[in-house]
């Protein structure tokens, strides 16, 4: 009884490895994009946040950073409630 020899063939950047033979940089693309405008639509309110408190509200420096913690703090949480 002869044993076989199976060799793993290694994934090359650019294969398919779909069953449908969609490219993985077509699969990938969207979910990249997607990410990344959450990332920036967070990051552009978190640093308008404190501007829009001082200068139109007119608050103290104590109250916007107070502001800009809890709007951290309420991200952390609802991370964790998410998973």
């Amino acid at each position: 009884m002869a044993i076989k020899s199976t060799t793993m063939v290694t994934p090359k950047i650019g294969d398919t490895h779909h069953h449908n033979n969609i490219p993985l940089k077509k699969v990938l693309a969207p979910i990249v994009i997607s990410v990344f405008a959450v990332y920036l639509t967070i990051g552009i309110t978190l640093g308008a946040l404190p501007a829009l408190i001082k200068n139109e509200l007119k608050f103290d420096s104590f109250i916007v950073g107070g502001c800009d913690g809890a709007s951290v703090f309420s991200y952390f949480i609802n991370k964790g409630l998410c998973r």
